[in-house]
């Protein structure tokens, strides 16, 4: 009988047992490289050139740094950069490897001016002090031919033009009908729209029928426009036309590239899955318009006004509020300004506050250098903190904004509405006033004399001291028996007294109450009801002479009570100023019931602030 076999038990694999000795978390050093993929060919000028630099083995952090070459001819733009990393585990044999890839894409692109060969010379990156190259592009690039299909124009305003105008300048696009009809895409370029010198702004257009797109060199750009048939020279087009706002940012002479147009016509087709056609072969064709020369200047000194803030444009209007109407002499008042206009309110700033036609130097405190400004959808906006110098002073005045009509080519001016304000003149107590009050409360009050008969001194003295008195007990029973009938006579003359005694200390008590009362608080008292009687009694005039009426008694009752904070009083002395110095309208006409209803109860509020 053969002796049964019994199994070996198998050995666990060597990297089971030694597994912490024989994992590797390693990622291999990968030498830094970059190259440099172009579009594949034919390549055309006037059409774009997609240009790629891929840097691989370069660590994450930070950013390769790229230093595109310049070309010869042509422009090259750069479009962004797109970073890739990725991670791996590789296991072969119980041995793990990590491995980590980290690459960048930096995208360009580039279109040519001129037909013929042209090398793109080595891209550079720099990392850490590492720097590597890329190997010079080749290119081939041809001319499309010129068709009479197609047109290209560029409108624009005559000149010369000025720095900081806003002006329109349209694009033309012309194609023949027939060729429309087989259009496969185009490419539209119009240099004057990387020039920069220049800034364009795209509002939008309630007319527009279709969008225009115009390739920049920092991307397709998409226009609102419109189109039309035309008839030119026996042909029938459609003309596209899309405009943009352009403000010219600086001075000089600039000659643009001529605007061009490049389209790819389908001469072959096939239909899809779904029956459309699919163009399979195509030709290009092109169109170039006019080059371009615009001067710029600088808008005239001579004649310039001192309220000038830089502004060009038309129907520009300036409002200033404040945000109090009563402060004593060297308070702030903080005024607030809305510029508006028909032109480009980013270069446009107020003038210096001290300048001719505006705050009074004499009268008021300004800051030394104009107030940066806010662009908001209504408008700029400005704040200034001003200073009263004159208790004089009764209103912050009109003040004076300048601009420059460039289709005039003059100066226009605007002024602001005047705002009343209440000025109270300021407390000041001198050195001497302080030193004076000091030595009086130093000066120890007089010794007060003691009266004859005080005795040793030790006699409290006060409002209920005794001096002199006799404090000896009766003893005499014939006195302490005396028949009080026998005192009838004297007891009316003892009871008068009494009352004459009590009837003075009474007119006393009142008459320290009357004394002890603060005078000011008396005349506070009757300036807070004599405002409110004048109140009460402009009701009852025309609307814009009560306004005022009422405007002035408020004030002058919320300078008898200063702490008095409510923002109801801010408002309705704003409305009240604005019928006041209302232009128009009839000036006979009443106070809203409403305003007369607010103004009587504003002035009861504050004689009861002030009580």
């Amino acid at each position: 009988m053969t002796p049964p076999v019994h199994a070996r038990p198998r050995r666990l694999p060597a990297f089971i047992a030694l597994c912490g000795l024989s994992l590797t978390l390693a990622a291999p050093a990968v030498a830094q490289k970059v190259r440099v993929q172009v579009a594949r060919g034919p390549h055309y000028v006037g059409e774009q050139i997609n240009v790629e630099v891929v840097a691989e083995g370069f660590e994450e952090n930070p950013q390769p740094e790229i230093r595109p070459p310049q070309p010869a001819r042509g422009q090259l733009a750069f479009h962004g950069v797109s970073p890739q990393v990725s991670s791996s585990i590789t296991i072969v044999n119980g041995q793990m490897t990590q491995s980590r890839r980290v690459s960048f894409t930096y995208h360009f692109r580039f279109i040519a001016d001129e037909p013929g060969p042209l090398q793109l010379r080595p891209f550079i990156l720099e990392q850490n002090g590492v720097t590597r190259a890329t190997a010079p592009v080749e290119l081939k690039l041809r001319e499309i031919p010129a068709s009479r299909e197609l047109a290209v124009q560029l409108r624009l305003p005559d000149g010369p033009l000025f720095v900081g105008q806003r002006v329109k300048v349209g694009i033309d696009f012309l194609i023949d009908r027939e060729l429309q009809r087989n259009l496969v895409s185009y490419a539209l370029r119009v240099p004057l729209f990387d020039n920069s010198p220049f800034r364009f702004l795209d509002e939008p257009a309630s007319d527009a029928k279709t969008e225009l797109q115009v390739q920049t060199a920092s991307g397709t750009l998409m226009l609102a426009g419109s189109y039309q048939e035309v008839s030119r020279g026996g042909r029938t087009y459609l003309r596209f036309t899309a405009e943009r706002t352009m403000i010219p940012l600086e001075a000089g002479t600039f000659t643009t590239s001529p605007p061009s147009v490049i389209v790819n016509q389908g001469t072959k087709y096939r239909r899809d899955l779904f029956g459309s056609r699919q163009a399979t072969s195509v030709r290009k064709l092109m169109a170039r318009g006019q080059p371009a020369t615009l001067e710029v200047v600088e808008v005239p000194t001579v004649g310039r006004p001192a309220s000038f803030g830089g502004a060009i444009g038309r129907g520009y209007t300036l409002e200033v509020t404040a945000d109090r109407s009563v402060v004593q002499v060297g308070e702030p008042i903080v005024l607030h300004f809305l510029l508006r206009g028909d032109g480009d309110l980013t270069t446009t700033s107020l003038p210096p506050l001290n300048n001719p036609g505006l705050l009074d130097p004499q009268f008021f405190r300004v800051p030394g250098d104009p107030p940066p400004g806010l662009i908001e959808d209504d408008g700029k906006h400005f704040e200034a903190t001003v200073r009263v110098l004159d208790s004089s002073v009764r209103e912050i005045p009109a003040l004076s904004y300048s601009w420059f009509d460039a289709d005039s080519r003059r100066f226009e001016t605007t002024h602001s509405r005047p705002i009343s304000v209440s000025v109270g003149a300021a407390q000041v107590v001198g050195a001497n006033a302080v030193e004076r009050r000091a030595a009086e409360r130093a000066v120890p009050a007089p010794p007060t004399r003691e009266p004859a008969g005080a005795g040793d001194g030790r006699t409290r003295r006060g409002s209920l001291a005794l001096s002199g008195a006799d404090l000896a007990i009766e003893r005499d029973l014939a006195v302490l028996r005396r028949d009080d009938r026998a005192a009838g006579a004297n007891g009316l003359w003892i009871a008068t007294l009494y009352a004459l005694g009590l009837t003075s200390l009474t007119l006393a008590f009142f008459d320290r109450r009357r004394r002890d009362l603060d005078p000011a608080a008396g005349a506070r008292h009757r300036a807070l009801t004599r405002g409110r009687s004048e109140v009460e009694e402009a009701l009852s005039r025309p609307g814009p002479e009560a306004a005022g009426a009422i405007a002035t008694a408020l004030r002058a009752m919320l300078a008898e009570v200063p702490d008095f904070g409510d923002a109801q009083l801010d408002t309705l002395l704003g409305e009240c100023d604005t019928y006041s110095y209302a232009p128009t309208g009839d000036r006979s006409t009443a106070l809203p019931d409403e305003l007369q209803r607010r103004a009587a109860e504003m002035a009861r509020r504050l004689e009861e602030a002030g009580t």
